[in-house]
């Protein structure tokens, strides 16, 4: 938002990474309902390739989204600290009438490290 200066310094040290493969997200994709031909046309991969399929909530990324949630359902994100010793707190924002219980709301992770 805004036409602001951006630090292009900070993107060299994000922290923590979301470690997900192109595999995982290709699985994704030919998951999708009809997206075979789209994948084909835009990667040059054949869905085929690929036996089994990572709905949206299961790729390894920072937010999650469920788009039909009707019962309880655990998500986990794994991730990798590319920076020095730090401790992160984690936030987030529940919708109205969703109840959320994270685990851990917070964690040390050294350089290197990884925490699911």
């Amino acid at each position: 938002m805004g036409s602001g200066f951006v630090n292009a310094t900070l993107a060299l040290d994000p922290g923590l990474i979301f470690d997900t493969t192109y595999e995982e997200y290709m699985s994704f994709l030919c998951g999708i309902n009809g997206s075979s031909p789209a994948v084909l046309n835009y990667t040059g991969q054949n869905c085929q390739r690929y036996n089994s399929t990572i709905a949206a909530v299961d790729l390894n990324l920072p937010s999650v989204t469920i788009a039909k949630l009707n019962q309880s359902k655990t998500v986990e994100r794994s991730v990798t600290n590319i920076a020095r010793n730090e401790t992160y707190k984690v936030s987030w924002t529940t919708p109205s009438g969703i109840s959320m219980k994270v685990i851990p709301t917070c964690f040390f992770i050294s350089t290197g490290g990884n925490k699911s």
